[in-house]
């Protein structure tokens, strides 16, 4: 991973932030995009490096973000590798689910998952041999009442990869999706500070090793981003606790 360039979307906060952090660690170089400026300078000090690029940004619509990722593009790019962790999480029953919603939950991590799709299959965005990594969730595949609409979010991405990954093969260019369980993280806090802990317990025992930690996601994105998985595209990888099994 030395002296390569990548670049993390969601760096700001929970994985991103420790995808970032690990990337460095590697000798790699990462433009860090988030919404939160205090956190992406918080990061910088905590970093402290000069391979670390915070980029504030919030995604409001297609156009205007692929527009300003060409951008960041033409000074630090190619990139080999781009990880997206942007999203939001809302719990909620489908008869209480408002346009400003669909909006919170569904456009910036599509929009995001699509520009950076578009923008890979110019050489000038990702390298040959680069790879994309996209975060989706067990919700994709595993029902639970109030989250219908964060479920279909992430179903969305992994439709989306199996089409793309044929075009960005084209080109000699990978992306998969990580199909991620419960991870401890800020939003995994936020999602069950309203639950008692009988129901937390029960939550993670549906988990059969318990709710992950984020280095347990970490460390299946580096082998994704690297060519040790360079047979690898066009999937969702499981790494859920056995969640799912």
């Amino acid at each position: 991973m030395n002296d390569k360039k990548f670049l993390v979307l969601g760096a700001s906060s929970g994985l991103g932030r420790e995808i970032t952090k690990n990337l460095i660690l590697e000798g790699s170089t990462v433009v860090g995009v988030g919404r939160s400026k205090d956190k992406l300078d918080n990061l910088t000090r905590d970093i402290q490096s000069e391979k670390f690029i915070p980029f504030p940004y919030t995604v409001s619509d297609f156009e205007g973000f692929v527009s300003n990722l060409s951008r960041l593009s033409e000074a630090y790019g190619p990139f080999d590798g781009v990880f997206n962790s942007l999203g939001e999480e809302r719990v909620k029953s489908l008869k209480m689910i408002k346009y400003k919603d669909i909006e919170k939950v569904f456009f910036p991590l599509f929009f995001s998952s699509l520009a950076i799709i578009k923008l890979s299959l110019k050489q000038s965005f990702l390298s040959d041999r680069g790879s994309i990594v996209l975060m989706s969730s067990v919700s994709s595949q595993s029902g639970k009442s109030g989250m219908a609409l964060y479920a279909s979010a992430r179903g969305a991405i992994e439709s989306l990869i199996k089409s793309s990954a044929h075009e960005l093969a084209a080109q000699n260019k990978r992306i998969n999706s990580i199909r991620a369980g419960a991870v401890k993280t800020e939003m995994h806090a936020r999602l069950t500070a309203n639950l008692s802990q009988e129901q937390i317990s029960a939550y993670e025992n549906e988990h059969l090793l318990g709710f992950g930690e984020t280095q347990d996601i970490v460390e299946v994105v580096l082998f994704l981003m690297t060519e040790r998985s360079k047979w690898i595209t066009g999937t969702s990888i499981d790494v859920d606790g056995g969640f799912l099994a």
